[in-house]
């Protein structure tokens, strides 16, 4: 993996890339920027901010990702006509309560 790349198609270009760097940095990246760009053409920017914003309701890890302004930035921009301004202040307690709770 440090020998240097031999690059037939441009062998005229002087070459000083190793084999591990070839791959790690010229193969990889070009693989996952292709299906960064793959995944942004399929997914809408409102779909990908949903998700985002889900990650905050994960129940892994006692909800260590837990986010109150990423729930609240939710309910505000998907579904506000779902909760009421008094639904939204419990959020704050829940953010406080639930996580030290021992039965949580």
């Amino acid at each position: 993996m440090k020998d240097l790349y031999a690059d037939f198609i441009r062998s005229w270009a002087p070459n000083e890339t190793t084999v591990e760097n070839h791959y790690r940095f010229d193969i990889f990246t070009v693989a996952i920027d292709h299906q960064a760009q793959e995944l942004n053409s399929i997914f809408s920017e409102q779909v990908t901010e949903l998700l985002i914003l889900c990650t905050s309701l994960d129940p892994s890890d006692s909800f260590s990702l837990f986010n109150i302004d990423k729930v609240c930035s939710l309910v505000l921009q998907f579904c506000p006509a779902d909760f009421l301004e008094q639904e939204r202040c419990q959020l704050r307690h829940y953010e406080l309560d639930v996580p030290t709770n021992p039965k949580f």
